[in-house]
């Protein structure tokens, strides 16, 4: 075997490895918030999450960051739409 071969087998299983772990870690939770005042949308950021657009809320992770500030009164939590389910059949059951 070549070391193009063994490194092609090798990036072969690094790849399924992170395929297995991405598929068994669930999304990370995420909230829209707003900024109380316009000041605050200038100039506060989350560390992750980035800041505010011009207008709007800002989709920040669900953390204890977000947690402090609602606390504090810098931004409040926006409401979001709920999101209609999709719809699940069953397969029929065919009985013999």
């Amino acid at each position: 075997m070549t070391d193009q071969q063994e490194q092609s087998e090798r990036q072969k299983r690094i790849a399924a490895r992170q395929e297995n772990l991405r598929s068994r870690t669930p999304p990370a939770r995420t909230v829209q918030v707003e900024p109380t005042k316009d000041d605050y949308r200038k100039f506060l950021k989350h560390p992750t999450g980035g800041g505010f657009p011009a207008s709007g809320a800002a989709t920040w992770p669900d953390d204890n960051f977000t947690h402090r500030r609602v606390k504090d009164g810098s931004v409040k939590k926006v409401e979001q739409q709920p999101q209609p389910h999709a719809t699940h059949r069953r397969a029929p059951v065919h009985a013999e």
